[in-house]
């Protein structure tokens, strides 16, 4: 079992292909699920109205674009390793979208997504002895909600206006 960045870049020369670890043909840290199973998942929830599109895009959105950038700066895994390894498919289908801690705005569930995916990077970069970012990713974005909330409605608010009104 491997339980370091550097032990899933250690796989990554020892042959362990990528599309193994994406169908979940990979055990211990490196599989801990099968990401296409989750995107099934993903999709099904999109489907029936359950998850948000916009968290959901937000999410792989970050994950891509902050696994490039720590690549570029010198990072250890490729952008799409991130999204295979561990947990953070899971934790992106289907704790990310729980309705209950979601953004109120359609922009905040943007942020949110984008949030929990560029923290995941972050932390597998920055700690590599702890690869199993993605829980602690979710709970940081959902910390991030209250203020997300805020920022995105002073926002809207200056934009447009006294035409947006808040119920309270």
């Amino acid at each position: 079992v491997l339980v370091s960045a550097q032990g899933a870049t250690q796989a990554m020369a020892e042959g362990v292909e990528w599309i193994a670890l994406f169908a979940g043909r990979e055990t211990g840290m490196l599989g801990t699920t099968s990401a296409l199973a989750c995107l099934f998942g993903a999709a099904w929830l999109a489907f029936t109205g359950s998850a948000s599109l916009r968290t959901l895009a937000g999410g792989l959105i970050g994950i891509f674009l902050a696994g490039w950038l720590a690549t570029r700066l010198g990072g250890t895994l490729p952008p799409h390793w991130h999204f295979a390894l561990g947990n953070a498919a899971f934790c992106w289908a289907f704790v990310l979208t729980d309705p209950t801690t979601l953004p109120l705005t359609r922009s905040g569930r943007w942020l949110h997504g984008f949030a929990f995916g560029s923290l995941i990077v972050l932390m597998r970069e920055g700690d590599p002895t702890q690869p199993e970012s993605a829980l602690f990713a979710v709970l940081l974005a959902a910390l991030l909600v209250p203020l997300t909330d805020y920022v995105t409605l002073r926002i809207a608010r200056w934009r447009h206006g006294a035409a947006l009104e808040i119920a309270r």
